[in-house]
């Protein structure tokens, strides 16, 4: 399976991209090829009979406005077989594909005062001000 977090970011988000399946992992690695991030877990073709669940997390940071593709790819080793001049002999397959977009952030609300406070703050100003003149005169 594969997640954006968050699943609606802004270019002010710290976006991750979560991977998870199951298997023996023996390595894990992020591929940044910025628009596309690939997630790439590296299993044993040996494994329990029951395999155990993964969970990684790769932090792709703030990103800019746009159109992004992430990928979990997974690439299986077969141990018990003979190594070749580039390692043991692997399997790759292709998890999982999605596309997200990083927004704009929002302008935060700009808090504000209702009719009635900015009576009474006309109100206290008014009275201040009064106060102020008088001491002046005196």
């Amino acid at each position: 399976m594969i997640e954006i977090i968050p699943s609606s970011p802004t270019q002010n988000d710290t976006v991750i991209l979560k991977v998870t399946g199951q298997g023996c992992v023996i390595d894990k690695k992020l591929i940044d090829n910025n628009p596309v991030f690939t997630g790439e877990v590296v299993k044993s073709s040996g494994c329990f009979a029951t395999h155990p669940a993964y969970t990684f997390s790769f932090p792709l940071g703030k990103l800019q406005t746009g159109n992004y593709t992430a990928r979990h790819f997974i690439r299986i080793v077969d141990l018990n077989s003979q190594p070749t001049v580039n390692g043991p002999p692997t399997l790759v397959t292709h998890q999982e594909t999605t596309t997200f977009k990083v927004t704009a952030s929002q302008a935060r609300n700009i808090p504000t005062l209702d009719t009635a406070s900015i009576i009474l703050l006309t109100m206290v100003l008014a009275l201040t001000v009064g106060k102020f003149i008088r001491k002046q005169s005196t």
